[in-house]
């Protein structure tokens, strides 16, 4: 019996893997003129100069940025100006903020192009892109936190996929502090091959632009709005996508994934199953492998393990290739990249630590940005 559902578990944590590997290897890639913009691309389609042709409207939520909300408005300014973008808005919504952040808006006041949001009380970030969706006189929404480095070219580069095509959604891609990390390489390559073979289920929320009629609102206290903007767009029909030169800089690995955010992330994905305000029914069966593969395998194989761990312990055979297996792979990882090795086992710590918090997941308000 041990055994028997030593192997169940096993199946359980590794075919929605190697179904997940085998539609990125196999499934119909886009056409030579598809969108979607590779590692190796040079299509002249997709240069940052071509976003000059749209009309964008910036949405930028924020919650006391007062040290932060100015350089980001300038970034986008100094963008557009790059590509000779005429028509444009940037909508900053200050949700409730205290510090500082509505008196350093009101020195754009003489700009025509800014257009400050004062709420009084403060709403989450939910509430704050919903009023800027509503509020977007332009047809393409470009939405940007405050916190992270956008380098130039990268705006131009996004509004770019709106001249001509049939994408809905683009993402940014992240990196993590000056040089991207392995882990990280890895999960953008594989955005990058979800967007080829179809849609990716995940953008980044700190950049990403879309077609206004894409935009479902937001549910109140929602804490994945990211997610829930590229799965209400995927079942609803419309092509997302990520550009992986369209690079935005955020804080380094180790400090990504502090024990706030990995305890808002497992909020956020149990939140979405419960509050979702359309049904995961409506999603393919690919995109529900790559729902599960990108954003709840991380979440569940530790969990997993850890029950394979415990099984395997009440049967010799199956505890003697467990474990070593368990510790070869350790030791590799160590051996490839201590750091590396670090970062998962800070992360997978942090996630149990999480699982006793749960009765205080209704979190939809953000803390102050980290600075980088």
């Amino acid at each position: 019996m041990i055994e028997l559902s030593y192997y169940i578990v096993l199946a359980i944590t590794l075919i929605p893997m190697l179904i997940y590997g085998f539609l990125l290897k196999f499934s119909k890639r886009n056409s030579a003129e598809g969108n979607v913009l590779n590692e190796n691309s040079e299509r002249s389609d997709h240069r940052p100069a071509g976003g000059n042709k749209v009309k964008v409207s910036v949405i930028i939520p924020c919650y006391n940025e007062a040290f932060g909300i100015k350089r980001k408005i300038d970034c986008f300014l100094s963008q557009f100006a790059e590509i000779g973008m005429a028509s444009f808005e940037i909508i900053v919504v200050s949700d409730g903020s205290t510090d500082g952040t509505n008196k350093v808006l009101k020195s754009f006041a003489e700009n025509q192009f800014v257009r400050p949001i004062y709420l009084n009380q403060r709403q989450g970030k939910a509430n704050a892109m919903n009023l800027g969706h509503r509020l977007a006189r332009f047809p393409i929404l470009l939405f940007s936190d405050t916190r992270q480095i956008i380098p130039q070219g990268t705006v131009g580069q996004l509004l770019s996929y709106f001249n001509c095509g049939s994408v809905d959604v683009v993402s940014s891609t992240l990196q993590n502090g000056n040089e991207s990390s392995r882990i990280r390489q890895f999960i953008n390559h594989l955005k990058v091959l979800e967007s080829e073979t179809g849609s990716t289920i995940s953008i980044y929320g700190a950049l990403f632009a879309m077609r206004k009629e894409c935009y479902q609102p937001i549910p109140t206290n929602l804490i994945l709005d990211d997610l829930y903007v590229s799965l209400s767009a995927i079942a609803n029909g419309y092509k997302t996508t990520i550009d992986s030169k369209a690079i935005v800089i955020d804080v380094e690995l180790k400090n990504f994934y502090s024990k706030e955010r990995v305890f808002r992330l497992l909020c956020g994905h149990l939140q979405m199953i419960r509050k979702a305000n359309f049904n995961l029914s409506d999603l393919s069966f690919k995109h529900l492998i790559y729902l599960y593969s990108q954003k709840y395998f991380k979440l569940t194989a530790p969990i997993l393990w850890a029950l394979l761990s415990i099984l395997a312990l009440f049967n010799s055979s199956i505890g003697m290739w467990h474990f070593g297996l368990t510790l070869s792979a350790i030791t590799l990882v160590v051996l490839l990249k201590k750091s590396v090795a670090i970062s998962i086992s800070r992360y997978v710590l942090l996630l149990f630590r999480s699982f006793g918090k749960l009765k205080a997941y209704e979190t939809p308000l953000w803390e102050k940005s980290i600075e980088i």
